[in-house]
């Protein structure tokens, strides 16, 4: 009984320290991000995989198991993390705060523009970052007397339009033309917005008097 409990111990300290040594110094999620999108600049999104991953950062497949699930989560991280580069006006009025936040989305997706056909694929993204962004248009809209509903209707309107001008600015061509075009195509979303708000607030008045 003894000699089997120590066998035991054995093979499970054994695996502890191969564990241990598949996880080298410094391995963690964050840097397991930026070389993913680093691997996806250099060879597109079909050059990711995790055993490409794996040997890029000089460790085993399963040393990445530790800190994401799947390449799927993976991706998702990928993406939230470039959204986590997007800069958000401090200050303005609610119009130049979405512009400003549209703006920089734009930017950060030609930057990361390996990212781009990922983000089409899954529709944006979902992770925190995403979510602030949304939340934080969503408010400024808000600012202008829109409702909730058609906020967030606006909201994906402008998410489509920066993806859509994105892909278009990813591929060599002429990108300065074409952010000018998506700052066109922006300014007329927010024009439309701005009639949006005015309509409900007077539509608000309205019903107040009546």
């Amino acid at each position: 009984m003894v000699y089997a409990y120590i066998i035991l111990c054995t093979v499970y300290i054994e695996r502890v320290e191969r564990r241990r040594r598949s996880q080298p110094a410094g391995l963690d999620r964050q840097v397991i991000i930026a070389a993913a999108t680093s691997l996806i600049t250099g060879h597109g999104a079909d050059g990711l995989s995790m055993r490409s991953l794996a040997a890029e950062l000089g460790v085993t497949p399963m040393a990445l198991y530790n800190h994401v699930r799947d390449k799927d989560e993976l991706i998702d991280a990928m993406l939230d993390d470039a959204l986590g580069r997007v800069q958000v006006p401090e200050d303005g009025d609610p119009v130049t705060v979405v512009r400003g936040i549209m703006l920089s989305s734009y930017d950060v997706l030609i930057e990361y523009r390996g990212l781009v056909p990922l983000y089409l694929e899954r529709r944006g993204a979902r992770g925190p970052n995403a979510i602030g962004l949304g939340e934080k248009v969503r408010e400024a809209l808000g600012g202008l007397g829109i409702d909730r509903d058609q906020a967030q209707r606006i909201l994906r309107a402008l998410i489509i339009q920066a993806l859509g001008f994105a892909a278009f600015g990813a591929v060599p061509s002429d990108p300065p033309a074409i952010r000018d075009a998506f700052c066109d195509s922006l300014n007329w979303t927010l024009d439309g917005a701005l009639h949006v708000g005015a309509q409900q607030v007077g539509d608000s008045e309205r019903s107040g008097h009546e």
